[in-house]
């Protein structure tokens, strides 16, 4: 049952046709916030139903950009939607770990300075993609106590940013001079909470913070690089902001079929990187092991550039459909490792013999050459080579 709300919702409804309410947790800066379950994930969320939100079109352009940012140390909008009495809901992840205000009063400094890289890193991603939190205060800001240290968490990502009003969520922590959401304005609503919560800190975390959460905008330091620095946290010398890309291993079928491996070959003894190696925040579930396809027939020493412009017929670099077959290997053969994958009703190609062929339509004269020929040269493309080995194996399978 869906129900139209007037007030807080009783535990039991199902808000937005998914989400059921399991307590009310009280008033909010911006309306009322529940505690919920995602009957489609099954997973603990918050919704906040939004007293003053932006216009349903505007709000909706906006929450989709939103949807689409991911980061461990931020609670993205997972959701939004409408009740049927108009009112604006948002769903929220739930927080992780203690307040901020519980854990930063026994904190050490190096905890403390621990904590800020990760919230500015984390902002600084945020800013990346052209968003703002824009109502930082310490009610959003958690830690998770780890033996590896703490592990810091920003919610509510989104809310401002729907609100026809922000100033109504930044309250005290906002900066005076005021203004739309800004970068800035939220390093120095971090830099106020961690100020107000913890005001006695040892240089230069003390002082890099009075600095970051000055009155005079002329005299703030605004800039997440230059505090990370002051630090001792450079931003060009410690993790990235952006991961870098995994490096993709050669594939097999593609030095079957052209000759040529996928990138460049590592140097030898060089490990494969990993996603926990160039992304330490990342977190990952080791995926099985993909079937490893057969190594490919050895050949005689194929030809050279001395030897002058050679044939995609010439015997040296001949790939008869066998071949082809044990390169592509589990890829397109369904049959369980277990199983015979002896080839059946396929003979081999080999000038040698005077066996007669079925004649080949002519269709598939020009494709099947490609799956029996390697050339010298990569003069396909992978799609098409891919393409004319498929349409080969079907035609030698079936005649």
């Amino acid at each position: 049952m869906v129900r139209a709300m007037n007030g807080p919702a009783p535990t039991g409804e199902i808000l937005l046709g998914k989400y059921r309410i399991d307590s009310v947790l009280g008033a909010h800066p911006a309306g009322d916030l529940r505690s919920g379950f995602d009957l489609r994930f099954e997973r603990p969320v918050h919704l906040l139903v939004v007293r003053r939100p932006l216009e349903r079109r505007q709000r909706q352009r906006l929450a989709q950009g939103l949807m689409r940012l991911r980061h461990p140390r931020l609670g993205v909008l997972l959701d939004h939607g409408e009740l049927p009495d108009g009112q604006a809901t948002l769903v929220f992840p739930p927080p992780q770990g203690r307040p901020l205000a519980r854990w930063l009063p026994s904190a050490e400094p190096a905890q403390v300075v621990e904590l800020l890289d990760q919230l500015l890193r984390a902002l600084a991603r945020l800013h990346a993609s052209g968003l703002t939190h824009g109502a930082l205060r310490p009610e959003v800001i958690h830690v998770q106590a780890t033996p590896q240290g703490p592990i810091g968490w920003i919610g509510e990502v989104g809310a401002a940013s729907l609100m026809a009003d922000p100033a109504d969520l930044a309250g005290p922590y906002a900066p005076p001079e005021g203004g739309p959401p800004a970068p800035s304005h939220d390093v120095y609503a971090l830099a106020s909470c961690v100020r107000r919560l913890a005001p006695e800190l040892p240089a230069p975390l003390g002082p890099t913070l009075a600095r970051a959460a000055a009155a005079d905008p002329t005299r703030r330091m605004g800039d997440i690089g230059r505090i990370l620095g002051a630090l001792g946290r450079p931003l060009a010398k410690d993790r990235p902001l952006t991961p870098a890309p995994l490096a993709i291993p050669a594939d097999p079928v593609a030095t079957a079929l052209t000759g040529m491996p996928s990138q460049p070959p590592r140097p030898a003894g060089e490990a494969a990187p990993t996603l926990q190696d160039q992304d330490p925040e990342a977190t990952t579930r080791a995926a099985p092991p993909e079937p490893t396809a057969p190594p490919l027939p050895t050949a005689e020493a194929g030809p050279t550039a001395a030897d002058g412009p050679v044939s995609k017929r010439d015997p040296r670099v001949r790939l008869s459909a066998e071949e082809v077959v044990a390169a592509l290997g589990p890829r397109l053969d369904p049959t369980p490792p277990t199983a015979d994958r002896t080839p059946r009703r396929m003979t081999r190609v080999d000038d040698s013999t005077t066996a007669p062929t079925p004649a080949m339509p002519p269709e598939l004269e020009g494709t099947l050459e490609l799956a029996t020929w390697r050339p010298a040269a990569p003069r396909y493309t992978l799609l098409a080579v891919v393409v004319g080995a498929l349409l080969g194996l079907a035609w030698a399978v079936l005649r």
